[in-house]
């Protein structure tokens, strides 16, 4: 059975258009199957559009806990929360660098010897944003969600390549990048996949 089979069409033309409930479990099974079965550079190029076209207050609004009684990083566990975190921060820095850094960068800064050893960069970026801890092993949803923010407003790409590397879980995308986000990247997505340009990766 191939990835298109498992979709329904009207499920894609929904989502294409901007007419889809995220609330619907069938449409929560369908955009976790369409996020995890295409390519992880077109996924991090349309979440990476999708997060710039976010309200940087709205984001905030989403990933801050305790802002509407939600806090969507907080199930995610300790370790989940240190392995963002080390990718975010990972990404940001690899950004700045350039070159496909981002993800080495991500590596180390999740590991206790790479936490250790970028302890200096991570350090400005603890000050800067109040952050209770400058090892992202340490940090918890507060933390996490002050990075996510910072780099949603200045580096959605950083956001979106961490985004990327979590794409067959659902429930994480969900938690880090928020609905507006999520039904924005899977509209582009959506869009791509019925017109024939976007091949599924397996």
């Amino acid at each position: 059975m191939s990835f298109l089979n498992n979709l329904s069409g009207d499920f894609l033309k929904r989502l294409s258009g901007g007419n889809m409930d995220p609330a619907q479990p069938n449409d929560q099974q369908d955009m976790g199957q369409l996020m995890g079965g295409v390519p992880q550079d077109a996924f991090q190029q349309h979440a990476t559009n999708a997060l710039s076209q976010v309200d940087p207050q709205e984001y905030q609004n989403h990933i801050m806990p305790g802002v509407g009684g939600t806090n969507p990083l907080g199930g995610l566990g300790k370790g989940m929360l240190g392995s963002l975190a080390g990718s975010l921060i990972g990404n940001m820095v690899g950004g700045q660098m350039g070159g496909g850094m981002g993800s080495l960068a991500g590596s180390l800064a999740g590991s206790m010897a790479g936490g250790q050893m970028a302890q200096g960069g991570i350090g400005g970026l603890a000050n800067m944003l109040g952050l209770n801890h400058s090892d992202p092993q340490q940090m918890d949803a507060q933390d996490v969600a002050k990075v996510a923010a910072h780099a949603q407003q200045n580096n959605p790409g950083a956001l979106a390549a961490t985004a990327a590397q979590y794409q067959n879980q659902p429930n994480v995308l969900q938690s880090l990048l928020g609905n507006k986000a999520l039904l924005l990247a899977g509209a582009g997505l959506a869009a791509g996949v019925m017109s024939g340009q976007l091949k599924p990766t397996f």
